[in-house]
């Protein structure tokens, strides 16, 4: 009897059904990191195309802050020509009252 019960064959044996092991895990190991290096790269171009989405928003979001100061200011030219407008034809109205 060999030492640990085991023979030269057995020991064979088990070797070879741990080199099995040992490839199909490296095999499993290789796809997953396929896998991985994929999902990955599709990762990295969302990211790169939420980026210049950002970019766009923020320059977009630029130009609506500066269009509403313009219509602000416009708002307020209105807003005063109506007033002297106002102030014209109350003027008027009281002259022709006084008259």
């Amino acid at each position: 009897m060999e030492p640990n019960g085991s023979s030269p064959a057995n020991r064979f044996d088990r070797i070879e059904r741990l080199l099995e092991k040992m490839v199909n895990s490296y095999v499993h190991f290789v796809e997953q990191h396929g896998r991985l290096l994929e999902e990955h790269e599709r990762f990295t171009g969302e990211h790169k195309r939420m980026l210049n989405s950002q970019v766009v928003l923020a320059e977009q979001m630029t130009r609506v802050v500066e269009l509403q100061k313009q219509l602000a200011d416009a708002v307020k030219q209105t807003d005063d020509r109506v007033n002297a407008l106002i102030d014209l034809v109350q003027g008027s109205t009281r002259n022709r009252r006084v008259q």
